[in-house]
């Protein structure tokens, strides 16, 4: 840089530069509603406790410019991501995924670049970008990131590993033996900090979508003196996952929450027209399946940490 000033730490991170548009905390997010709750189990389903769980979390910050959304859990033993953001009216909305079937919405502070908000105060450093544009600001709370890394989480999100297609089972057999909760199964990527665990929050997208199915074939045949009879079942169990984060023990953890479940069942039985078998065949089906198995945009993805405290 010919002008200017640039600040590094020790490290040989920027801490300040005329040239790098930074970060301050305009506030916390207003919370709007809850969306979504529960499915700890499958709809249709009457085992219970078969999926982790989920809440999805709405929420608004009043103001033109796109945030950048931190997440400082209520519950860091759950997982946490950031779903979608949009603008509408004047506001900027987030929905934010929350493992878990049980409401614990997080507190989501705001960051926007220090150009959007009014400064106070004489004291502190402030620099412009070579356009005039304010730069940096020390007196509107600048982002200061404790931890970034490239985080990815496990490809296969259940903690029962990738459910198969299988036949050779009882007919109608709907019994569930596979794992399709998400809550061990997550990348740890270690993260060194002096500071508690309960002040610290992230900010990370919630893009990696994965889908996987257990099916369950089923076959009778009923054999008589003259004829016999087929029955065929298929049983079919499936969950939706999204990538969500963790603030762990000194790791960062990359994992799963689950987004959507379902369950089908189908029963069917060959007509006969002997008498030991009398009736015509039929079909008894339950449920739907919207989604085939496939995994979307799981890829690395950038996780930053900051120490909440600075901004209260």
């Amino acid at each position: 840089m010919a002008y200017g000033i640039l600040v590094k730490n020790t490290s040989g991170h920027i801490l300040v530069s005329s040239e790098i548009e930074s970060l301050s905390c305009a506030g916390i997010a207003s919370y709007v509603s809850l969306e979504y709750s529960g499915l700890t189990d499958f709809p249709d389903f009457d085992d219970v406790n078969t999926l982790s769980g989920r809440c999805i979390h709405r929420y608004r910050w009043q103001g033109t410019a796109m945030p950048l959304f931190f997440i400082k859990p209520t519950n860091y033993d759950l997982f946490h991501g950031i779903l979608n953001q949009w603008s509408s009216g004047g506001f900027q909305y987030v929905d934010v995924i929350q493992s878990g079937g049980v409401s614990a919405p997080p507190t989501l502070y705001v960051f926007v670049p220090p150009r959007v908000l009014t400064a106070s105060g004489n004291i502190g450093i402030r620099t412009n970008l070579s356009n005039g544009q304010v730069a940096f600001d020390s007196r509107l709370k600048p982002l200061a990131i404790h931890w970034a890394g490239s985080v990815i989480p496990q490809t296969i999100p259940c903690d029962g590993g990738q459910p198969t297609v299988q036949s050779g089972f009882a007919w109608n057999d709907t019994t569930l033996d596979h794992a399709f909760t998400s809550d061990n199964t997550y990348n740890a990527y270690a993260m060194n900090t002096p500071y508690a665990r309960s002040s610290l929050m992230f900010s990370a997208p919630s893009i990696a979508q994965a889908v996987y199915t257990r099916q369950k074939n089923g076959f009778k045949r009923s054999s008589g003196t003259y004829s016999s009879q087929d029955h065929w079942s298929t049983a079919v169990w499936w969950a939706m996952y999204h990538s969500s984060y963790r603030i762990g023990v000194d790791a960062f953890h990359a994992g799963w929450s689950v987004y959507g479940a379902g369950y089908t069942f189908t029963s069917t039985w060959e007509s006969s027209g002997w008498y030991e078998f009398s009736g015509g065949g039929g079909t008894v089906q339950t449920g739907s399946r919207p989604y085939n198995d496939k995994t979307i945009n799981l890829v690395y993805n950038t996780a930053i940490v900051a120490n909440a405290d600075h901004y209260i």
